[in-house]
């Protein structure tokens, strides 16, 4: 269990030392893991760069079969929702790749004069993603310290001010996971792997007041055809007033057939009857348990 936050600590080192790529054995390298530590090593690791689920020899198998039925379940859900993120994922590779932004960083990323995110070391930022891990045996909760700003629980949409340390419920299947307000979240449908279908969509989970802005990145994801301009570089504007939506969506760079086959909206924190301008067409929507919906095809 210790080595759940070790693992924190280490790798944030190596991404502010210019190493993006990291991450540990899932379920841990030595010794033989149980259920809930392997649970909660997925629950973490999903965010991390490096994913993989690995130990050493004549330890016990950890495969997500390997455990009960129920925990196998666990497992799939939560390895689903690594590829569930990855349009946002790859992105954040393309920008550590391009610009140097490390792909998990420390939480005094978001403000620098922030003295208690220098000291905060049991949680971590993906993109603008805070990852706070349970890494306890019996946990079914914990205090989480949320930096400057305004952040939304994934899990509920609840909102809550920065500088400020909440308790978040996480049992076991569920990690805490906050967005900063103004922040567009990249998502596709949950997968097994990500070569599974040939076309999937690209969703859009918007979480804004003002203005929001983001970018996605795609490639073939196993060649260097990149380097020869065969990608595509995608640009999202938002910019919010009450219930009206101003949504601009181009390409900066188009070098690559894209597997996006539509495009799925969704904006959060909405209510009542909401008014989407997509680049130029209007759209008439309903907010139904604060989220506004609409479907384009790209």
């Amino acid at each position: 269990w210790e080595h759940l936050l070790l693992e924190i600590k280490r790798c944030l080192n190596l991404s502010m030392s210019g190493i993006a790529f990291v991450g540990a054995d899932v379920g841990g390298f030595g010794g033989d893991t149980s259920s809930e530590l392997f649970i909660r090593w997925l629950e973490m690791e999903i965010f991390f760069p490096l994913f993989r689920n690995h130990s050493a020899l004549n330890t016990r198998h950890q495969e997500p079969w390997a455990f009960d039925k129920k925990t196998e379940e666990m497992i799939k859900d939560t390895i689903r929702k690594r590829y569930e993120l990855f349009p946002y994922l790859y992105t954040q590779f393309w920008k550590a790749s391009t610009i140097g932004i490390p792909i998990i960083k420390p939480l005094f990323f978001v403000d620098e004069t922030d003295r208690r995110a220098y000291y905060t070391e049991d949680e971590f930022l993906m993109g603008d993603l805070l990852i706070a891990p349970i890494y306890t045996p019996n946990t079914l909760s914990r205090s989480v310290y949320l930096p400057t700003g305004e952040w939304i629980d994934l899990r509920s949409d609840a909102v809550y001010k920065g500088r400020t340390v909440i308790e978040a419920k996480a049992p076991l299947g569920e990690i805490p996971v906050y967005i900063r307000l103004n922040s567009i979240l990249p998502k596709t449908e949950p997968m097994n792997y990500i070569f599974e279908k040939e076309r999937m969509p690209l969703i859009l989970d918007i979480y804004v007041m003002d203005k929001a802005s983001g970018e996605v990145y795609e490639d073939d994801g196993i060649s260097y055809a990149y380097k020869n301009g065969e990608y595509n570089l995608f640009d999202i504007q938002v910019e919010r007033r009450e219930n009206v939506f101003n949504v601009r969506f181009f390409k900066k760079h188009a070098g690559f057939a894209s597997r996006y086959d539509k495009l799925l909206l969704r904006f959060h924190l909405a209510l009542g009857r909401c008014r989407i301008n997509f680049n130029g067409n209007v759209y008439e929507t309903i907010a139904k348990n604060g989220i506004a919906k609409i479907e384009i095809p790209i």
